[in-house]
């Protein structure tokens, strides 16, 4: 205290004003060199612009700053040291001091993020997200992540929300890891992840979370492959979920052990709704499904549910293996799988192989639902149910013909012609729920809409034509759009001899004079066209002179048809012609008109109505289009169905 000198104790008392100001000036000097502008608030957030900014995060964690605000200002390329060398960065928020700010990612990117802590738990950029924390519009792009549980690209634990975020690189640990996040107990909406994920010995593996519990996910999706090495729960989009997911989306492929989905490996509790899954899953084990591999958990008191999703995707696995699920231990609605399956079936897992559930539980219920892909292996097989352990099936059906399946454990089975026909599907709700374009698709949901439309008759090239010297076969490409043109395949006489990217293909080693039937087919991403065909007589080098005919084109549509189909084409001659209808035994059974004048490169149409001379329909099957004139004649094949 200050009692024999009073201008003293001013003097001191005013210095220590000084330096307080001075204080105040240094920190807040300080934070304006941590960052590049801002003060936090969320008016003015603090501004990351390099490495050493978003380092300075890590300064504000815990509840006490869930009020702090930080964006982005450009993109930030973390390829510099220390943070792409030795361990490579240090994940900010611990289970004991979270994070809880605010990040604005602000539309940009934080690249080349490296990581290399193999026996750390909560590992990604953030290590664990507290509930009141929000991370927006940020995008992390070539990643590259290995740690040990609880492992992520944004963040390896969140209880936070996460809106418009995106990752894409390379993501490993033992267990619990997802291109987002690790686990995941908050919101995640409208994000996405590219690239894959690797669990090498340990569970729960998804493209965008590894174990979603207590957390809801929304309109986002997953493009990783995921490779499963552990126990079981690998998914396309989460490999363990106990929570609802809605509006989303998987297309990697998926290759695991037990419990491998789509979308997701073990749906233990919670609803999975409007969503769909296009990638393979390939197992070696039980539980395996082209959206959901086991769809349940222990017993208990959950109530896992799929309701108006679909996968498009491939299964093969060994017992309980289905289009749509391998397992089904509660409820699937208003569902269909288009891809094929196969199961080995082996004597420790033999529990069925189906088109869209694999093995159905006790009171398990399976309703409005359908199946087309095709079904093989070793029994016990099923068009729509492989196994059924007292399960309930209701107005749900299979395509005996695309699945090669006449029976299932199960449901009921149709023809082709009768699944694109809405009222072979009893009871089932074309308003509001399904709809489907009669006789061409077979049904598909209002709300989750495939595209293209699901169909037994992809478009198929046009235009076919053969050079009649060279031999050169050439085709238009089909116009499709919404699914991906792979490749072509290549006929002669209906007998498959190649493959080609290309819309021309040389034809070799044929005998000048003889007559052939090219054939091509589009084979895309999720499914193949008919295979379409042109009939030509090889000239090589004519020997006589004699004038064969060739069209310019000659193509009819539909193709296949029901009801009728109009046949056009040209002819590079003048000629009286006559058409005619013959079966693949050569019987005549429709004259289509006779004599008719052709003129030279006229673009001719000719109708038939499906029907023979006596007006009745004819079987469906493959037709002979017929044209006969003066010179020679051409054959076209047509495919009818019923």
């Amino acid at each position: 205290m200050c009692i024999d000198n009073n201008y003293f104790c001013m003097e001191v008392t005013v210095y220590k004003k000084i330096w307080y100001v001075v204080l105040l000036f240094l920190i807040a000097n300080m934070q304006l060199y941590a960052f590049a502008g801002g003060s936090g608030s969320s008016a003015d957030p603090w501004q990351i612009s390099t490495p050493d900014h978003l380092d300075e995060v890590r300064n504000y964690l815990g509840t006490a700053h869930n009020d702090k605000h930080f964006v982005l200002i450009n993109d930030i390329d973390m390829d510099v040291p220390p943070y792409n060398v030795g361990y490579g960065w240090l994940p900010f928020g611990t289970a004991s001091n979270q994070f809880a700010g605010k990040v604005n990612g602000n539309g940009f990117s934080i690249e080349n993020l490296f990581i290399a802590r193999p026996t750390n738990w909560y590992i990604g950029l953030f290590g664990y997200i507290h509930a009141e924390a929000k991370i927006s519009n940020l995008t992390l792009s070539n990643v590259n992540i290995t740690g040990y549980s609880q492992v992520g690209g944004l963040a390896g634990f969140s209880r936070g929300t996460f809106t418009r975020c995106n990752v894409e690189g390379v993501i490993s640990s033992d267990s619990r890891i997802g291109g987002l996040v690790g686990r995941n107990e908050g919101i995640i909406d409208q994000c996405s992840s590219m690239g894959s994920v690797t669990a090498t010995t340990g569970n729960n593996a998804g493209g965008l979370v590894g174990r979603n519990y207590d957390g809801y996910i929304i309109s986002s999706y997953s493009k990783c492959d995921i490779y499963g090495y552990g126990n079981n729960s690998y998914g396309g989009l989460i490999g363990w979920n106990e929570a609802d997911v809605d509006n989303c989306f998987a297309t990697g492929d998926v290759i695991g052990t037990l419990y491998c989905g789509g979308m997701v490996g073990r749906n233990y509790d919670g609803t999975i709704s409007n969503c769909y899954a296009t990638g393979n899953v390939t197992s070696s084990t039980n539980g395996i499904g082209g959206l959901v591999g086991n769809n349940g958990g222990l017993p208990s008191i959950h109530f896992p549910t799929i309701v108006q999703s679909f996968a498009t995707g491939n299964v093969e696995g060994d017992g309980s293996v289905g289009g749509l699920a391998g397992i089904n231990d509660y409820n699937i609605t208003d569902c269909y799988a288009t891809g094929t399956v196969y199961g080995t079936n082996s004597v420790y897992y033999q529990k069925g192989v189906g088109g869209l559930v694999g093995e159905l539980c006790e009171d398990a219920v399976i309703q409005h639902s359908y199946s087309v892909g095709h079904v093989s292996g070793n029994q016990p097989l099923g068009g729509l149910v492989g196994y059924n352990d007292d399960g309930i099936v209701l107005c749900s059906y299979w395509d005996i013909m695309t699945s090669t399946q006449s029976l299932s454990a199960g449901g009921t089975g149709l023809t082709t012609e009768q699944m694109v026909q809405s009222n072979s599907f009893l009871n089932w709700d074309f308003s509001d729920v399904w709809q489907i374009l009669e006789e061409i698709t077979y049904p598909y949901l209002i709300e989750n809409p495939q595209s293209p439309p699901p169909s037994p008759f992809l478009p198929a090239p046009t235009n076919l034509s053969v050079d009649l010297v060279t031999g050169l076969f050439t085709w238009n490409e089909p116009d499709y759009s919404g699914v991906v043109l792979l490749y072509y395949d290549v006929y002669l006489d209906e007998v498959f001899i190649d493959q080609t990217s290309n819309i021309y293909f040389q034809l070799e080693d044929m005998n000048n004079g003889q007559q052939y039937t090219a054939g091509v087919r589009a084979i895309y991403d999720s499914g193949e066209s008919a295979i379409v065909f042109t009939q030509f007589i090889y000239q090589g080098v004519s020997e006589d002179g004699s004038i064969i005919i060739e069209p310019v084109f000659i193509t009819n549509y539909p193709n296949p048809f029901k009801r009728g189909t109009t046949i056009h084409f040209a002819l590079p001659l003048n000629s009286p012609c006559s058409f005619s209808i013959y079966d693949l035994k050569g019987k005549k059974i429709r004259t289509l008109e006779e004599n008719r004048i052709i003129i030279q490169n006229q673009n001719i149409s000719i109708l038939w109505d499906g029907k023979d001379d006596d007006g009745k329909d004819v079987w469906a099957g493959v037709y002979l289009f017929k044209l006969n004139s003066e010179h020679d004649y051409i054959v076209h094949k047509i495919l009818v169905i019923r």
